[in-house]
């Protein structure tokens, strides 16, 4: 780990130290914290396969979510979330060894995470695209499955019930592997890929358990 990336990752744990609103809503401050720390390491490893710029895409998914410190009022504050964090740090990342050129990508890459539109002439790089492709992926990890089925109520669902929500989950495979075409590298499409796919064998593997005992107790 560089020294811009230990400082980026000590100034994010302080913002989030002495933010009020997560004084008051820890278990939020824990969740978005080990969040960042899960893209940080998909971003760490995507610099590394796709040799990309570490300093820039590691600090900007440490950093791309810090604005949830200050918490949103409105609907349309947690849109602008991206762009609320890259102004939040944009003096800092002017104190750590970086050209105008790595802080210029981090700045996009961490302001257009959420939307992808750069508000401004030019593409976006490779490198701040990365950015939001480690977010993307974390949002298909393993914990995101048991996240998602607590989020829908699945556990307190009928057995029918919860036979129809993962039918309908298995069913979206197709639409979500198209998604892949909206990642930036080899690697990140394959690690999406991956993703899906394990997403869909822990679905299918529950719905045969499922339907085993419910069709057993419907042919009696």
């Amino acid at each position: 780990m560089t020294e811009n990336i230990n400082k980026a990752l000590k100034f994010l744990q302080q913002t989030y130290d002495n933010s009020a609103y997560f004084e008051d809503h820890p278990i939020e401050k824990e969740y978005r914290y080990q969040h960042t720390l899960r893209v940080s390491h998909i971003a760490e490893t995507l610099a590394e396969k796709e040799n990309l710029d570490k300093d820039i895409v590691v600090i900007g998914a440490l950093l791309h979510d810090i604005s949830y410190a200050k918490g949103f009022k409105t609907e349309q504050e947690h849109k602008n979330h991206g762009r609320t964090s890259a102004k939040m740090v944009s003096s800092f990342l002017g104190e750590l060894d970086l050209t105008s050129q790595q802080i210029d990508e981090i700045l996009l890459g961490i302001a257009c995470h959420v939307d992808g539109d750069p508000m401004r002439d030019g593409s976006l790089t490779t490198n701040a695209l990365t950015i939001s492709d480690s977010d993307n992926l974390d949002r298909f990890d393993i914990y995101r499955v048991i996240e998602n089925m607590n989020y829908n109520g699945f556990f307190e669902k009928s057995v029918k019930e919860k036979i129809d929500f993962l039918e309908e989950k298995i069913a979206r495979k197709a639409l979500l592997l198209e998604v892949e075409e909206e990642f930036v590298t080899k690697t990140s499409k394959q690690m999406w890929r991956d993703r899906i796919s394990k997403h869909q064998e822990i679905y299918a593997d529950l719905l045969t358990q499922l339907k085993s005992g419910y069709l057993f107790d419907q042919d009696r």
